[in-house]
């Protein structure tokens, strides 16, 4: 590239839609990357639309099924929390930010996805407890940077509590804000889950999510007044992004009840003893996987038993496909089957309960509860995140009609004058100034 960024910062807006956008999109952040920069407000996220895998998509621009990445957690049917895709020796392939550390640039990572453990310098992994002897600094310490993420915690853990929002991304925030300053890394990686989070919790229309949204843009603008009085504004790749929407809850669905009742799933009191069919959830749409990936027998049994239960729009599954096809879409393709549901439901995973049961309308009863879920196919109505990028190398006030999440890895790699190699998107040219 003939002209090369000075710095670049990438802020991963976590659950952010093309709506919850339109009441901060006239903010002086999300202007200034509209006039100055190219953006695209109709993103095409990856199956399955979960964070883990899609922020590992972003950064190699492959889909799950070629980075490895193809859930949020493990499949780990004997634990009741399984371990997440912590770690950067899960992606296969190269990253942007191996590609910033290879020419010798420092990176610095604050609660990016899955780079738990990776050759970036001052990073704070997301990475948390999942056993009784874990805490969430005692986590963040063995996947990160020790020295800088004590130095952190010295400097801005008061902020935080636990990983309770808003207040975990002030901590984050405040810790990029001054990494930035104070460190000078060439790449900056930061992930904000607070209106994820709300969402989940709170619902869909609540106010706890307008307010996240609106904390969102405020976020933003401090970036945006901090690159200009720092002189940087214009040398600088400065990228807002979302990763997947969201989509309101009335209903879950638990596939392992099914199963259990079917005799695949055995139980130990509460545990599951052992199973030939297990349900991985992706909340919106989800894998079944065998004990015995080579059981035609079962395969058979199961797919007529989904084919009758999918025939019924009550039982809130909308479809199926077997593994094959789950991997043309971009998802695991080692399952027997995936399952998407109906917009107003989402799946878990538990083998306990009822198979179906409507979110309670009392506040203290809907605690274990998902109100609003990601997780779809990509290809739901209204379910689109956005991209924006303003700064050397990027055409001015240009919006592009469509992309894929896929697509982000090899454009910062084009402009860093590099490339990414294996990926499932492509460059977008449109987006490069020819100048």
């Amino acid at each position: 590239m003939k002209d090369k960024p000075e710095k670049i910062v990438i802020l991963s807006l976590d659950g952010m839609g093309t709506d919850d956008y339109r009441v901060i999109e006239d903010t002086e952040g999300f202007k200034y990357l509209k006039e100055n920069g190219s953006f695209c407000e109709n993103v095409r996220t990856v199956y399955p639309s979960l964070t883990y895998p899609i922020h590992a998509s972003i950064v190699t621009g492959k889909l799950p099924r070629n980075h490895g990445i193809v859930n949020n957690t493990r499949v780990q049917p004997f634990r009741k929390n399984p371990d997440w895709f912590w770690f950067r020796k899960d992606i296969r392939g190269e990253t942007i930010y191996d590609i910033a550390v290879k020419n010798r640039q420092e990176v610095a990572s604050f609660l990016w996805p899955v780079t738990g453990r990776s050759r970036i310098k001052y990073n704070l992994p997301e990475i948390f407890p999942v056993k009784p002897h874990q805490t969430i600094v005692s986590q963040i310490l063995r996947a990160g940077n020790l020295p800088f993420s004590l130095e952190l915690d010295r400097k801005f853990g008061h902020l935080r509590r636990g990983i309770t929002q808003p207040f975990l991304d002030d901590f984050v925030h405040e810790s990029a804000l001054y990494t930035f300053t104070e460190k000078n890394p060439y790449m900056t990686l930061v992930h904000y889950v607070d209106l994820d989070s709300q969402l989940h919790h709170s619902g869909f229309d609540s106010l706890e999510a307008t307010e996240a949204v609106l904390r969102y843009g405020r976020r933003v603008n401090d970036w945006y007044n901090m690159l200009k009085e720092e002189n940087l504004l214009e040398k600088t790749l400065f990228i807002v992004l979302s990763d997947h929407s969201h989509l309101p809850c009335h209903t879950v669905i638990r596939p392992n009840v099914f199963l259990k009742e079917m005799g695949l799933i055995r139980l130990l009191e509460d545990d599951i003893a052992d199973y030939r069919a297990y349900f991985k959830s992706c909340d919106g749409s989800g894998y079944i996987y065998l004990d015995n990936p080579k059981d035609e027998t079962l395969k058979k049994r199961l797919r007529d038993e989904l084919t009758v239960l999918t025939a019924y729009e009550e039982n809130g599954i909308a479809g199926f496909t077997d593994g094959e096809t789950a991997g043309t879409l971009g998802a695991d393709p080692s399952c027997a089957f995936m399952l998407e549901a109906m917009e107003g439901y989402y799946f878990d995973e538990s083998p306990l309960g009822e198979s179906m049961e409507k979110i309670p309308e009392n506040p203290q009863e809907r605690k274990n509860f998902l109100l609003s879920s990601h997780g779809y196919s990509p290809y739901k109505e209204n379910y689109n995140p956005v991209y924006l990028m303003a700064g050397p190398g990027v055409r001015k006030n240009n919006e592009i009609p469509h992309m894929s999440v896929t697509d982000i890895g090899p454009t910062i790699a084009k402009l860093m004058g590099s490339s990414l190699w294996g990926t499932d998107g492509r460059i977008r040219y449109e987006m490069i100034s020819h100048e």
